[in-house]
């Protein structure tokens, strides 16, 4: 019986209980001989009886026991994450949301993605936690493969995801919005480093690409032209090099990909859905005919992540309600706002984006310039200084980690200053639609 139905059931036997006891007359045993009796002047006993006392207790008692049921149910159920040799940590029981029939079984979808390495589309509305469940993924994946390695193309970096990638071998930052459509130097970059990526000799490895909705938008041709033949190979020879691809889009059609029918039976889909992306929904199910059937709101409701999000693996063939997984962030050195160490500051950046930044030395030697005078206004460095602006450090904090140095008299401090502030001028000019000379 439903919880709604319990409550309901009680409601009304109190009611009828109530309404029994205080209504219902009161009865005595008082006969026709007794006024006789009384009437000559003898003594008579009465009693008196309740007739309607014991359906009123009856059914209070069964008020009772249906509010006690369906307060029962209010109360978080543990249920166990499946014992499944796809889901990691298998065996950990948690609590299912107070007052929601709890199901069968949770499955840890980034569990799944770990142990079970494939070529991957992972799709979903923005914010519905695709990053956060990679991000747990990729970590799941170095914990039962510490010999793996993790590479990640983020198209739109930003301060506030820089932890989904801390502890990621390598990264490629490239804001793609700060460059023109099919910029030839950034496709170029994105080449560049998935030809190392393939080359690199550790092995398992995962490449993450994540936005790849703007990668189409931005670079339409490379990814026509590169991208789409790159995912058609890592679907078939990848994985026999114990390569794997994953990519995060919004789009949830398949043809985006340029795959179609059988084409497209060894790249694993995992799609993230709320109650709000209804559009999303039913595009991803005309766009995929193996989902044949709907989520049923139920499923939303025993959700536990904070949008009641669910998920579809095409492993598991059916929709599960999603686990609640933390967000990560920086470790190394604390918060993005907290590197105020030399060091610390480097190795976060070195970590995250492998330049070669160093906290040693003069000028901007660090930057692979090699000269003392370095063209400070070249495009590279120009990008790694908006790098650092977007992950939020402020101009002592980039002074520190690129130039070295620290605010003081020194000669080397006034000569970072001169020239990291002609990069600012630099930048704003064409955020303002000036170009370089």
């Amino acid at each position: 019986m439903k919880p709604i139905y319990r409550l309901a059931t009680a409601a009304g036997c109190g009611v009828a209980s109530l309404g029994i006891a205080t209504t219902a007359p009161q009865l005595s045993t008082l006969t026709a001989d007794d006024l006789a009796a009384f009437a000559n002047g003898q003594a008579v006993e009465v009693q008196y009886q309740r007739p309607g006392r014991l359906p009123a207790v009856a059914l209070g008692l069964t008020a009772l026991g249906f509010l006690g049921w369906w307060l029962m149910d209010q109360q978080p159920k543990p249920v166990t994450i499946a014992d499944d040799s796809q889901a990691q940590p298998s065996g950990q029981t948690i609590e299912a949301p107070p007052g929601v029939e709890p199901p069968k079984r949770y499955i840890d979808v980034a569990g799944v993605l770990a142990n079970n390495l494939h070529p991957t589309l992972i799709t979903g509305n923005p914010r519905t936690g695709k990053g956060v469940v990679i991000a747990q993924a990729w970590r799941y994946v170095k914990q039962i493969r510490p010999e793996a390695t993790i590479w990640v193309i983020q198209p739109k970096p930003h301060k506030n995801e820089m932890g989904y990638w801390d502890g990621c071998d390598r990264i490629l930052p490239v804001m793609l919005e700060d460059h023109a459509p099919n910029d030839e130097t950034i496709a170029q970059q994105l080449t560049d480093f998935i030809h190392e990526w393939r080359r690199q000799p550790t092995r398992p490895t995962v490449l993450v690409i994540d936005e790849g909705i703007k990668l189409d938008a931005m670079q339409p041709k490379w990814y026509r032209d590169f991208l789409i033949p790159t995912i058609k190979v890592e679907m078939s020879s990848g994985e026999t090099d114990d390569r794997h691809l994953w990519m995060i889009t919004q789009s949830p059609l398949v043809a985006d990909l340029g795959l179609t029918g059988g084409n497209r039976a060894p790249l694993r889909l995992l799609a993230i859905e709320t109650p709000e992306s209804t559009e999303h929904l039913h595009s991803l199910m005309k766009s995929y005919r193996s989902i044949e059937t709907k989520p049923d709101a139920l499923v939303f409701q025993q959700s536990l992540s904070p949008k009641k999000a669910i998920f579809y693996h095409s492993d598991l063939g059916e929709w599960m309600p999603l686990l609640s997984y933390k967000v990560p962030s920086v470790t190394v050195g604390g918060t993005v706002q907290d590197l105020n160490r030399g060091s610390d500051m480097v190795q976060t950046l070195n970590r995250l984006y492998g330049k070669g930044y160093t906290s040693q030395g003069s000028g901007l030697n660090r930057f692979g310039s090699g000269g003392s005078d370095p063209p400070f206004s070249t495009p590279e460095i120009l990008n790694r200084v908006r790098d650092c602006r977007e992950m939020g450090l402020n101009q002592a904090q980039i002074l520190l980690a690129l130039w070295g140095v620290k605010k003081g008299g020194s000669q080397a401090y006034k000569d970072a200053l001169d020239q990291y502030k002609t990069m600012i001028d630099i930048l704003e000019a064409q955020d303002n639609g000036w170009s370089e000379k």
